[in-house]
């Protein structure tokens, strides 16, 4: 398998894992409920794991089997937890009782200690399992089949360990899908209007560039390979171009109070939704410098000398500095660096933490690039192959180290908390207090829209992520030409500068458009909501904000 075609279907995984939760969250919404959904796809996910493990078994060794496993188990069955598990959770708790509303919040703290403490497992240990075995216990060709089935066993004692305590949950019946009011309002809106019909062709048109582009990554011939790499690019440069001029307008949107299907409340309610648009097109392009981490970054860092003594690590393993600067800096940031700047006189907005964190992203790409082209300055190392080989290749290893990737992925984290985890206030999930307000990644999707609409607004933030993802795997796609399986003989450093220039170009619309936005405090109801939806951090909806500032 070539090194596109490999991060062309990290792209296609990623795309399906944050697709998926928007069906599984309907499903428990509206159908089973968030403890049968969970229980429904976690068993789902546990078959594809099992797939995935025999498949990896040296006996076996079957690709298709493994992607069968991958994608129809593993990215499906993902769809039914991610969104529902936080919430199940949340469910347990009476918020109306001060003792559980603070129990509750230990238990947001528990949660994302333990998403962050599987993650750094997983990048520290499993992925060096995979590539070099455990001798004398594990030989290194079953490196592969035994990191699969170490997470497999887990994940099967915590299933048998989750319907155990079936008896004891509060499991609270489907209540409806917000999300399908909320896409019902909006083509009711669009259908009475010219303005709305564009704004909902630039939503809409996503939908084939995912599968167009998609599609270009198993085209083998080269020219028709680009065409339609290209033409899913085009797609997704249209939908945004539109959703950035055009989103910001929402007076089109209040026509669907005229059906007298929805009143003016619930179309309001939709219209606050739909004036960020502009601002989740801005986060496409950082989720694909985001996602380069696991794509070019680690292909990268395979030709690195990724010697430590007498073995060589995983390149993959430097992903875990993204959890670790995260559990790091967001106290930092949050206790210290944020209110030394505000001390100053400077109001720190969550628009302007975004946009700083894209001058991080485009100084992240700069910093890759450069990387690279030290990395093939510096001369092979003679005589050894790199890990990352296929059999019967040879990959030579660059003598530069591996370690030398380490601030740029030190950047991509820091530009994630300032994007993804803009808090205006100096709590923080993993330092809780009894005050009244709680900062648990308040960002412009749950802060900014009411109650009502948070889970439609984190299912849209996925979407972002999904979108980001395909840019990263779709700009590997038409820029295949620089990006062979040597990377000595290509300019992956090329690739990066891409990205910055995209960076550049997004931070340059960003601050035009954020200039006319207004801040303002959505109206508070009795609801008491928690959303499962969140590409960082578990979001918890507390007490609301006493004051907002521009």
């Amino acid at each position: 398998m070539s090194s596109v075609l490999a991060t062309e279907l990290n792209s296609v995984f990623t795309c399906f894992t944050y697709i998926m939760p928007l069906f599984g969250a309907y499903i428990a919404d509206r159908h089973m409920g968030r403890y049968k959904s969970i229980l429904s796809f976690s068993l789902w996910y546990l078959t594809g794991l099992v797939v995935c493990t025999i498949a990896a078994h040296p006996a076996v060794m079957s690709m298709p089997l493994f992607m069968a496993g991958l994608f129809g188990g593993v990215a499906m069955g993902v769809g039914g937890i991610k969104p529902n598990v936080v919430v199940l959770g949340a469910d347990q708790f009476d918020v109306t009782d001060p003792s559980q509303r603070k129990q509750r919040d230990d238990f947001f703290n528990w949660f994302y200690w333990s998403i962050n403490f599987g993650s750094t497992f997983s990048y520290i240990f499993l992925t060096n399992l995979a590539v070099q075995g455990l001798p004398p216990l594990i030989p290194e060709s079953f490196g592969f089949f035994a990191s699969f089935l170490i997470p497999s066993i887990s994940f099967f004692l915590a299933v048998c360990i989750f319907y155990a305590g079936r008896d004891r949950y509060v499991k609270k019946p489907p209540q409806g899908s917000a999300l399908s009011r909320f896409f019902d309002i909006l083509l009711c809106a669009g259908a009475k209007s010219f303005h709305g019909k564009v704004v909902l062709s630039g939503g809409l048109v996503f939908i084939p560039a995912i599968i167009t582009t998609t599609a270009s990554y198993f085209i083998q011939d080269p020219t028709l390979h680009l065409a339609v790499a290209l033409a899913g690019a085009g797609m997704i440069v249209y939908g945004t171009l539109v959703l950035v001029t055009s989103g910001q307008d929402t007076s089109w949107v209040l026509l669907a109070a005229d059906a007298g299907q929805y009143s003016l409340g619930e179309v309001k309610e939709v219209a606050q939704v739909v004036r960020l648009a502009p601002y989740f097109s801005f986060l496409i392009v950082f989720w694909a410098v985001y996602a380069q981490q696991s794509m070019n970054f680690v292909m990268q860092g395979c030709q690195m000398d990724l010697r430590v003594g007498d073995a060589q690590i995983s390149s993959a393993m430097l992903s875990m500095f993204d959890a670790i600067v995260i559990l790091v800096f967001v106290p930092v940031f949050n206790s210290v660096l944020y209110p030394v700047v505000e001390s100053c006189g400077i109001k720190l907005t969550l628009l302007r933490k975004m946009g700083i964190g894209f001058v991080v992203a485009i100084a992240c790409m700069l910093v890759a690039g450069l990387t690279e082209s030290a990395r093939k300055d510096a001369g092979v190392l003679p005589d050894l192959n790199s890990n990352c080989a296929q059999p019967g290749e040879h990959l030579a290893m660059s003598q530069l180290s591996v370690w030398w990737q380490s601030p740029q992925y030190l950047l991509v984290g820091i530009a994630e908390i300032l994007v993804s985890i803009p808090c205006t206030t100096t709590s923080y999930a993993l330092r809780l207090s009894d005050t009244d307000q709680l900062c648990v990644a308040y960002d412009l999707f749950y802060s900014e829209v009411p109650e009502s609409m948070r889970s439609v607004c984190q299912a849209l933030n996925l979407l972002t992520t999904t979108l980001g993802s395909l840019v990263a795997g779709g700009t590997n796609s038409i820029f295949s030409f620089w990006i062979p399986s040597d990377l000595n003989t290509g300019h992956l450093e090329y690739v990066f500068y891409v990205f910055a220039a995209l960076v550049l170009v997004n931070l340059a619309g960003f601050v035009v458009v954020s200039q006319g936005f207004e801040y303002h405090q959505p109206a508070k109801t009795t609801l008491d909501l928690v959303s499962g939806f969140s590409p960082a951090l578990p979001r918890a909806n507390h007490h609301r904000r006493q004051s907002r500032q521009t």
